[in-house]
């Protein structure tokens, strides 16, 4: 098992090879993966050094509340309360990242959708 510090976790999240532990999933897109993999990379990053911390020994150092509690000489309870923080403003920055596609491309179809129903005389054909 590797072994990280307190103090490496956020430099790790910076790292432009970083990579977090995923499943190999069945037919699922390569290229689409690299991009939720980059996405979270990016995410990550925007985080608070702590809630990298946390999310880096949880998640993908794989250890448990009680191990990450002894090792960083905290209660447990703030540990649990730490990550739900952390996963809720992950959680924030996707649908927000998720919103910001969807209006773009609401704005694109509203625009192609006008466009189609205007006539080369510049009369709307309805």
């Amino acid at each position: 098992m590797m072994t990280i510090t307190t103090e490496e976790a956020p430099e790790l999240v910076d790292r432009e090879e970083y990579r977090p532990d995923i499943a190999y999933r069945l037919g699922e897109d390569e290229g689409e993966l690299k991009q939720q993999i980059e996405l979270l990379h990016g995410f990550l990053k925007e985080l608070s050094p702590k809630y990298q911390t946390m999310i880096t020994l949880r998640y993908f150092s794989h250890m448990t509340v009680p191990e990450i509690a002894q090792i960083t000489k905290t209660k447990e309870g703030t540990i649990k309360s730490i990550l739900h923080r952390a996963i809720k403003q992950l959680q924030e920055y996707m649908d927000a990242t998720k919103q910001s596609a969807s209006h773009q491309s609401y704005e694109q179809t509203t625009s192609s959708q006008s466009g189609n129903l205007v006539g080369t005389d510049g009369i709307r054909a309805n």
